[in-house]
């Protein structure tokens, strides 16, 4: 009985792990498309994470290919109130941080997570969406993971070097 059971959990959890590699190849995938086009039509793409948990929170990134260098830039829902009497809060977006790298570099390394992604099975209530619009293109992604928004975009070398088992 215990070995059925352990079958059956050890089956579901690699059927669960495939699938969300797969959506999240499809998702860095569509990411680096978006961006290449940016590039050709000196245009921004922008990202929106949204976590459903207990509370809830919005992140945002707007990438903005210029020339050579591409400026990302963070912002987050930060509550700053709440409506009276209600548990309901009061939202402020404010910019949470800024920094700029080379496009290729941004590129390669999204590339780089494409080819060595390893899925974080996480077995957890909280879906995350992503939104990535760029013009009139806009794609929705529900995803779990343990990873972020921010931790996504803000690559480094050594950060693609880990991801390539360096």
């Amino acid at each position: 009985m215990i070995r059925v059971f352990l079958s059956i959990a050890f089956g579901f959890s690699v059927t669960l792990s495939f699938g969300q590699k797969e959506k999240e190849n499809n998702f860095y995938t569509f990411l680096q498309n978006q961006i290449k086009e940016a590039v050709i039509k000196k245009d921004s793409v922008i990202v929106i994470e949204e976590t459903k948990a207990c509370f809830g929170s919005t992140w945002k990134a707007v990438v903005k290919p210029e020339s050579n260098y591409t400026t990302v830039t963070f912002y987050v829902d930060k509550a700053i109130g709440v409506i009276n009497d209600t548990s309901t809060n009061i939202f402020q977006t404010i910019v949470d941080t800024s920094f700029s790298l080379q496009t290729k570099t941004l590129l390669d390394n999204l590339d780089s997570e494409i080819k060595y992604l390893r899925s974080n099975l996480v077995i957890s209530y909280t879906t995350t969406e992503y939104l990535i619009r760029q013009g009139d293109t806009q794609r929705k992604f529900k995803l779990q993971k343990g990873q972020g928004l921010y931790y996504w975009l803000r690559f480094n070398k050594s950060w693609a070097n880990y991801l390539a088992g360096q």
